[in-house]
């Protein structure tokens, strides 16, 4: 187990990081957004008509309300949790998956790994997105943001693979790993009890970023009508305001908020990763 002073070390290192800094202030307020926006939301129900149509921005009503008299501003704070919360799950599928079959195909190697980078490459051909747009019109209009966040994580960890394969081989060649196998421990436990609690600090990063890949999934595929659109995420948001034609009314303040919330999370999230692949990656380190 490392000791406190080596966490403290690896903290500093992390916050130190200009770009990881910078990118965990600008999350920072989407997660407190997300945590409380349920709770401070003037109105509880966000599809419940409770004004005016079109009606800017104003102290009442402080986003405006859409075209259909809803508060945007209530619409906002449900969906930020609903969206992270999403893409949080569709995130761990693809990094568990990833990971373990990374593990697997770098350790050992020949058959099984011409299997699974046959599969690799097979998921890499074919954008996620529109796969996951075909599964929907096999199943029907009537899928859930449960499942579209399931199938995006079973068919976003390609990439994942191509990562921990290599990293996993080269683990495998060091001498540790021989001695392991004269202490007589079996490949599965080389493999896991061994290899992977080295990469471990890439795992955070690999999350990080399937993270980031399946909130702009989610947001598309809510876009495109897919999904329960009855809950408000960042996607049905701009679904519902596209169906309304909200640009040609220039009702800019339904769709630009959750527009920006979406870049805003994404430049955050890729600042995080970029700072702490710098640390964790010695080849990146200045």
């Amino acid at each position: 187990m490392p000791e406190i002073s080596e966490i403290k070390s690896l903290f500093r290192s992390i916050f130190g990081d200009r770009s990881f800094l910078t990118g965990f202030i600008m999350f920072l307020p989407v997660i407190i957004l997300a945590i409380i926006g349920p709770i401070i939301a003037p109105y509880k129900h966000p599809d419940a008509v409770v004004g005016p149509p079109g009606v800017p921005p104003s102290s009442h009503y402080l986003l405006g309300t859409t075209l259909y008299g809803q508060d945007v501003w209530s619409q906002l704070l449900f969906a930020t949790p609903a969206t992270l919360i999403i893409a949080a799950m569709a995130g761990a599928i693809a990094t568990a998956i990833g990971i373990v079959l990374g593990v697997i195909a770098g350790y050992f190697g020949r058959t099984i790994n011409d299997i699974i980078n046959f599969f690799t490459n097979l998921f890499i051909a074919i954008p996620v997105t529109l796969f996951v747009m075909i599964l929907s019109i096999v199943i029907g209009p009537k899928i859930s943001n449960l499942l579209v966040a399931t199938l995006t994580g079973l068919f976003s960890w390609s990439w994942t693979v191509r990562a921990v394969d290599p990293m996993t081989r080269s683990i495998k060649a060091r001498d540790f790993i021989n001695v392991a196998r004269l202490n007589g421990s079996d490949s599965f436990e080389i493999a896991f009890g061994e290899i992977l609690p080295v990469i471990l600090p890439y795992v955070v990063i690999v999350y990080i970023i399937q993270f980031n890949a399946a909130i702009m999934t989610i947001v598309t595929l809510n876009l495109f009508g897919i999904g329960s659109l009855s809950i408000a995420t960042w996607g049905t948001m701009l679904y519902w305001s596209v169906i309304a034609t909200a640009f040609a009314y220039g009702i800019w303040w339904w769709y630009v908020p959750p527009g920006f919330l979406t870049a805003w999370t994404t430049l955050a999230l890729i600042l995080m990763v970029r700072g702490l692949n710098k640390i964790f990656n010695p080849r990146l380190r200045g």
